[in-house]
């Protein structure tokens, strides 16, 4: 188990793996939890850590965040508001604990909630994992943005913008049954 949270560049990773992950040991499995900043260093890391660890398993997750997504009051509105903006203009503020609220925030509102980047984002994943016969898992399909953020919004910390502990455990139950 070798992690770097709280590293929101893989270009970091992607220039010196050699320093990033200690040489003494040889690993079987890198879980990369990274998917709409796919373009600072996704492909390059995950091309040189297939290079040194040839027989490794890479596996390649969707990790969204609430943060992520955008609303418009209908779909074919110009304007559109971020996540966070919603939040503050409903009165409920960046950081907030009480997630029941905004959940019934969230249901009651008929805006049109979208993910822009996830087509692209998408596209980057398939085509790394074809490349180097990388895993590609998810939380949950994004079909219907807002109720993904209805359902999941308690598995992410105050800031709604990375998994809180019952979010990394519904991860890793989502990995486990994916490669058994």
């Amino acid at each position: 188990n070798y992690a770097h949270p709280g590293i929101d560049n893989l270009n970091y990773f992607s220039t010196c793996l050699q320093t990033s992950i200690p040489n003494e040991k040889e690993y079987d499995v890198f879980i990369l939890e990274y998917w709409i900043h796919f373009y600072e260093g996704l492909y390059n890391l995950v091309r040189k850590i297939h290079a040194r660890f040839p027989n490794a398993k890479i596996i390649l997750v969707k990790n969204w965040s609430p943060t992520m997504f955008r609303r418009k009051e209908e779909s074919s509105s110009h304007y559109s508001e971020s996540f966070k903006e919603w939040k503050v203009s409903n009165g409920y503020g960046d950081q907030t604990t009480d997630v029941d609220t905004i959940r019934q925030a969230l249901v009651n509102d008929t805006g049109y909630w979208y993910f822009p980047e996830r087509d692209r984002a998408d596209g980057v994943l398939e085509d790394i994992a074809k490349n180097y016969g990388s895993y590609v898992a998810e939380l949950t399909p994004l079909e219907d943005a807002r109720l993904s953020l209805i359902g999941y919004l308690p598995l992410f910390d105050s800031h709604q913008h990375r998994l809180n502990k019952e979010g990394h455990l519904a991860l890793a139950d989502t990995l486990a049954r994916g490669l058994m």
